[in-house]
Order: C-alpha cells, then sequence, then structure tokens
C-alpha cells in the first residue's frame, strides 16, 4: 500500500526504469504522442538517466528498479502465467492460434529475456511461431 504523508518532506524513495532496448523499436509514427521529437537515442537517455539517479543517491534517495521488481515477482512461475494471460488478453490479438502461441513463447523464456520482451515487444524474427504475428501489433 502506498502512503504519502507529506508531499514537500524529503523524497526516501523512488521506483525508477533505465531507458533500454525499448527506445530502439520506437516507431517514428508514435514519437508525437509520447512526446519526442526525433527519435531517442538509447546511449543519451541511459547517460541522463544515471545522472538523474546518481542525483537522487546522492541525496539519500533509495532507488528501486521497476525492471528488477517485476523480475523478482515473476520468478514465481503461477504469477508469471497470470501476467501472461492478462498481459496477452489486453493486447487485442486478432487471432487465438497466434495468441497461444505467444502465450507458449513468453512462458518458455528464461526470466531475464521474459522480462525484456515483456519491455521490448516481440519481433517477427524473434518469434518462432511461424511465418506472420498475423499483422497484430505485440506489445512492449
Amino acid at each position: 500500500m502506498v502512503q504519502v504523508n507529506s508531499e514537500i518532506g524529503p523524497l526516501k524513495k523512488v521506483m525508477l526504469h533505465r531507458p533500454g532496448n525499448e527506445l530502439k523499436r520506437v516507431h517514428p509514427f508514435h514519437l508525437q504522442e509520447m512526446l519526442f521529437e526525433d527519435t531517442p537515442l538509447l546511449e543519451k537517455a541511459q547517460a541522463e538517466h544515471d545522472t538523474f539517479a546518481g542525483i537522487l543517491r546522492e541525496n539519500g534517495v533509495e532507488i528501486l528498479y521497476q525492471e528488477d521488481m517485476f523480475a523478482q515477482a515473476m520468478k514465481n512461475e503461477s504469477e508469471r502465467s497470470a501476467f501472461v494471460e492478462e498481459f496477452l488478453d489486453r493486447s487485442a490479438i486478432p487471432s487465438i492460434g497466434l495468441r497461444d502461441r505467444l502465450a507458449e513463447y513468453y512462458n518458455g523464456l528464461p526470466l531475464d529475456e521474459f522480462v525484456e520482451r515483456v519491455y521490448t515487444g516481440v519481433l517477427k524474427s524473434e518469434f518462432d511461431g511461424g511465418d506472420s504475428l498475423g499483422g497484430c501489433y505485440v506489445p512492449r
């Protein structure tokens, strides 16, 4: 449960996400809605994030990384399976067969690769489920 007792007190703990390979997959069509003028550069975004995180740490702020917490939660096989089911249910995949192949794909990945694929999405070239992803968008 989140409890905020002060909006002006010192920041003690924060959850961050360090930019990763998902930035390499931002489609130009989505730049404006994401408030980007151009495709972001991963190395620059990571350097800016590291500077920001360093300033927070220097000021005594504990940093929790979202992907680490997610990976910890996904170590539990039943939680991971439930997550995959809901993740795919919310993805509006137009084909039951494709959805089933994606569920099998996600559930068969090693934990670190699973976390990476949830954040970055799945490219057809990475997915061993056939010749096509059915023209659907597989979310990040």
